[in-house]
């Protein structure tokens, strides 16, 4: 039985997962995630799909890798980061947090990255139909999901405060 539970934050690219993820982690000693960089780094893809300018993880590779993770912390307190809700199992997590960004807010955070514009048009489009949060919806129930306005900096703010009051809530 785990002490803390474990979060999945997941949206759309450029709404602020790894950013919010970090100040998470840092504000309640937890550990982070960041599994785009755990696929990068521990080479956990099988190809690149160069039209969109990304890697194919290996979806054995990736959940073994998760499997390990878990395992390692049974007491919970892990934040997984990633833009796909169904990377991590349900039971191994207690709440999803779905980052929600103003479409004009994310064209123009996408751009600072410089992002191919079909690839910001791809992602600006996925935000405005909802497409990671009705995945989420799909795959979790109600109980566990929690939305995000992630706009401004005062909004991860205020979803840290509401964090903090789950943990509370969770002790």
């Amino acid at each position: 039985m785990r002490s803390r539970p474990n979060f999945l934050v997941t949206g759309t690219p450029g709404v602020g997962k790894t950013t919010f993820s970090g100040m998470m982690a840092a504000r309640f000693n937890m550990l982070h995630v960041p599994i785009s960089r755990l696929i990068a780094d521990k080479h956990l893809w099988h190809e690149k799909d160069e039209q969109r300018d990304c890697t194919i993880y290996d979806e054995q590779l990736l959940d073994d890798e998760i499997q390990k993770i878990i395992s390692e912390h049974p007491d919970g307190g892990i934040i997984f980061d990633f833009h796909c809700s169904d990377i991590v199992p349900t039971e191994s997590i207690d709440y999803v947090l779905v980052l929600r960004c103003d479409s004009d807010i994310l064209y123009k955070r996408l751009q600072q990255r410089s992002y191919d514009p079909k690839k910001i048009t791809e992602n600006v489009d996925a935000e405005i139909f909802r497409v990671v949060l009705d995945e989420v919806i799909d795959d979790f129930p109600q109980e566990m999901i929690k939305e995000i306005t992630s706009d401004t900096m005062a909004d991860l703010d205020h979803a840290l405060d509401m964090i903090g009051e789950l943990l509370s809530m969770s002790h």
